[in-house]
């Protein structure tokens, strides 16, 4: 369920007939005028904090009508704050999910890359990838491969992304709930640190080839089994946070 601080929200992604009558019988609120709107994935990866006083990433960008819109961790950015990034405000928290811990930023002016910023090369400079495709219900098991992005030192101190194993998929991921999340788990292995503050809102995603990724869905907390390093992180699946804004996700743009 959405629900709009002030209202709305990069794949393609097309609302039908079906998925307004869904989201109708689940309880899902649709933003203004999203009914007709097709989202489009263009890239992302970045860092922002808000007025709330919280620091983080966000995952992707996704264009809806003739705005852009962030999307983040609803914790990152909670219903009515500002948003900024490294050059000063960019936009508000226009739409958070009550149930997932997503939330989507309007960009006040300008456009994000149509490429994705997975972390920092030894000089200095940005790493930017294509987003080559979004994985869809079903694409993700326990046992691939997987890796986030975010600004927390730990994670910075290593390029700027952190790579593991999914170790569990749970049975509500497995179709969209309007009113239970889907949150599915990666661990480092062994007892490495798999990231800390500020790594929310942050991208989840596979290597696809050289210069290439999968976009699997918005890094949102860490958690330590047994009491000792945080050695498994959570992550909201792009699939439930497009659905959520008003279709499934297609194909990537790139």
């Amino acid at each position: 369920m959405l629900l709009p601080s002030r209202a709305r929200g990069h794949a393609r992604v097309t609302v039908t007939l079906g998925m307004l009558v869904l989201a109708l019988l689940g309880g899902l609120l649709l933003p203004s005028q999203a009914a007709a709107a097709p989202v489009n994935l263009v890239g992302g990866g970045g860092y922002i904090n808000s007025s709330s006083d919280e620091a983080g990433a966000y995952a992707f960008s996704v264009h809806r009508g003739d705005s852009d819109y962030l999307v983040t961790a609803r914790h990152v950015a909670p219903a009515g704050s500002v948003l900024y990034g490294p050059g000063g405000a960019i936009g508000d928290s226009e739409l958070v999910s009550k149930v997932r811990d997503t939330a989507y930023v309007r960009l006040w002016h300008g456009t994000v890359s149509d490429q994705m910023q997975i972390g920092t090369s030894e000089g200095g400079t940005s790493e930017r990838v294509v987003v080559s495709g979004v994985a869809r219900r079903g694409d993700i098991g326990v046992g691939q491969p997987v890796c986030h992005s975010g600004y927390s030192d730990y994670t910075q101190d290593r390029g700027g992304y952190v790579c593991g194993r999914i170790v569990d998929v749970p049975p509500s991921c497995t179709a969209f709930h309007p009113h239970a999340a889907c949150e599915i788990t990666m661990d480092s292995g062994g007892s490495r640190q798999v990231g800390w503050l500020g790594d929310s809102g942050g991208p989840v995603w596979q290597w696809a080839g050289p210069g290439r990724v999968f976009l699997l869905g918005v890094f949102t907390s860490v958690s330590s089994p047994d009491g000792g390093p945080a050695t498994r992180g959570h992550f909201v699946p792009a699939f439930d946070v497009l659905t959520e804004l008003g279709g499934a996700p297609v194909s990537a743009t790139s």
